[in-house]
């Protein structure tokens, strides 16, 4: 058998050299190359080759490896335990994994169009979820009008049912929230013996009949000889008195009326759209009817009253409010429980 020149071996063996590089060789049991694609490696030793120390030991399998010239290959190898011999089929790793980046190539590239179509449903998907919530965190901290808020979370579509209950939470805040401004609202306005107005919200009252343009009389009064009430029932009577007058003013008076307490046993009422004389008159009833409603344990409370009108007695609100006093304080000189007209000219 020549191995160098043609032949059997070299007719079978031979068939299986591809043009990528990949060829087989076949050592006999000592390492030397009893077949190689090359006739110049024929009768060499392949001994540094770990494929061919491996294929010697009787062993198959395979594993990379490097050539005499270096190249990076993968081998695959086996005994021919009959002869001694092994066969040891080596291609360039170069080639074997060409086809595969051409595929991963192939892949990523058709992976593109879905991968893009993929983000942009997802970013929708992720807007469509976000959008209410945002929405909802926005309304939050913009700090704008409390009704104006809460009818801009009413407009919020919760789609999902996490939103929904986010959202009736946020509403139940707002209305909380809306309820509690009212109450601290009504509470600064309001005198917390009587629930009249007080002060601040006798203020509230002219810049509103003011905006309106409509004149209105003015009523002040005042409790008759209130500090002996004190003195000789003690403060809690002195209170008790106070709310009973209070009662007997919403009793006597229109829903338009304007009820205040201004301080101590002082009240005043405005009367919008009511002249002079009819200011007068509501003034006496309700002079004669505290007169006449007995109050335990005192026996009979009398009052004081003062008449002034806007604009007719005086042009600024706060000037016929002094001139509705000096009527009460002349009703106090001319001996009490009456009403007086603050004298002006017509």
């Amino acid at each position: 058998l020549y191995l160098r020149q043609r032949s059997a071996l070299n007719t079978l063996l031979g068939t299986h050299y591809y043009r990528d590089g990949s060829y087989l060789y076949v050592v006999d049991r000592h390492g030397r190359l009893i077949y190689h694609n090359n006739p110049k490696e024929v009768g060499t030793y392949a001994l540094n080759n770990p494929a061919v120390r491996e294929v010697m030991r009787g062993q198959r399998g395979a594993q990379q490896v490097r050539n005499n010239h270096q190249v990076a290959m993968l081998a695959g190898y086996a005994p021919v335990a009959a002869t001694g011999w092994g066969i040891v089929a080596q291609r360039p790793t170069e080639a074997t994994l060409q086809p595969l980046s051409r595929l991963m190539s192939a892949v990523i590239w058709n992976a593109i169009p879905l991968g893009v179509l993929s983000l942009l449903i997802t970013w929708w998907f992720a807007r469509r979820i976000s959008l209410p919530l945002w929405q909802l965190a926005r309304n939050v901290q913009d700090g704008e009008d409390t009704g104006n808020a809460i009818s801009h979370v009413n407009g919020i579509r919760a789609w999902y049912f996490e939103v929904a209950q986010l959202k009736q939470a946020v509403l139940y805040s707002f209305n909380a929230l809306q309820d509690r401004i009212g109450t601290l609202n009504r509470a600064s306005r309001t005198d917390p013996l009587t629930g009249l107005l007080n002060r601040r919200g006798l203020q509230q009252a002219l810049d509103a009949l003011q905006a309106q343009g409509l004149p209105f009389a003015i009523l002040t009064l005042d409790i008759d000889r209130f500090k002996s009430i004190n003195d000789s029932h003690g403060h809690d009577v002195g209170d008790a008195a106070i709310v009973h007058i209070a009662e007997q003013m919403r009793r006597h008076s229109r829903e338009t009326d304007v009820l205040c307490r201004a301080g101590g046993e002082e009240f005043l009422v405005l009367l919008p759209g009511v002249g002079i004389e009819a200011a007068r008159q509501t003034g006496e009833r309700l002079r004669q009817a505290i007169a006449d409603e007995p109050f335990a344990p005192v026996g009979t409370i009398t009052v004081s009253l003062g008449v002034a009108h806007f604009p007719s007695f005086h042009t600024d609100p706060e000037q016929a409010l002094r001139l509705a006093d000096k009527a009460l304080y002349l009703a106090k000189e001319q001996g009490r429980n009456r009403v007086v007209v603050y004298p002006h000219a017509d």
